[in-house]
């Protein structure tokens, strides 16, 4: 009798988790992207790089959205030299310049005030010194994995659904200088490259709309169960 017990509590138990809906996940999509870009010059030089990535909205038929993540895992490399040459015979004359880049990811549509999905300021600097009649130059590089997870907060989640797709802006750009710290000694220029690269993807996480067991037939089955254990005791 314990055994038929047993049994039967566990076929109760797995009604009831039959009864409750299991979480569940979607792809919106998964996005690769490349930015190169190039800049060269004396002075103040800008520059700048992007794209749209789309992504499908959540179909709410198929459930109710309880989740949406964007992860972006990507690697940001970029350089940059400063030279001056034919310098003036000037003790100490030195040469300096950087590199100050920025990458983002805006969501366009739909227009959230949530904006900014990630963004990050990168910089780099170079310098040499002459001491003497002549040339110099100086270098500077990063290699940087730029990883980012972002959970989307529940508030917004009714502006993901729909149909078609949305797009997220990714954006690249910076500014170089070069300059000599003494003016008029003699030209100083500036060059560099960069390049930032990875992909993009967005998860849906959703209640299922249907059950494999209705949950208002939950109370019933307990009735039930209940009911056939008292018979079981009472034959007994």
């Amino acid at each position: 009798m314990l055994n038929l017990r047993t049994s039967l509590a566990g076929t109760l138990g797995s009604f009831l988790l039959l009864s409750a809906a299991e979480a569940a996940t979607l792809s919106a999509g998964i996005r690769n992207f490349d930015y190169q870009y190039d800049y060269a010059g004396a002075g103040f030089i800008g520059g700048g790089n992007g794209g749209l990535l789309p992504f499908a909205f959540f179909n709410p038929a198929l459930g109710t959205l309880t989740g949406v993540r964007f992860t972006l895992d990507s690697r940001h490399t970029a350089t940059i030299t400063v030279s001056a040459t034919n310098l003036s015979p000037q003790d100490n004359l030195a040469v300096q310049g950087g590199y100050s880049g920025d990458v983002f990811m805006d969501l366009l549509d739909p227009n959230l005030v949530y904006g900014t999905l990630y963004s990050e300021v990168l910089s780099l600097g170079a310098g040499c010194d002459t001491g003497a009649p002549g040339s110099c130059s100086a270098s500077d590089s990063f290699n940087l994995v730029l990883a980012n997870v972002n959970d989307i907060d529940f508030t917004y989640f009714a502006l993901f659904e729909g149909t078609g797709s949305y797009s997220v802006s990714m954006n690249v750009g910076g500014q170089l200088f070069a300059e000599q710290v003494f003016p008029g000694s003699g030209p100083a220029t500036g060059s560099g490259s960069g390049r930032w690269f990875g992909t993009l993807s967005v998860v849906y996480e959703y209640d299922p709309a249907a059950t494999a067991i209705p949950v208002p037939a939950t109370p019933a089955l307990v009735a039930l169960g209940l009911g056939a254990l008292a018979r079981l005791r009472y034959r007994r």
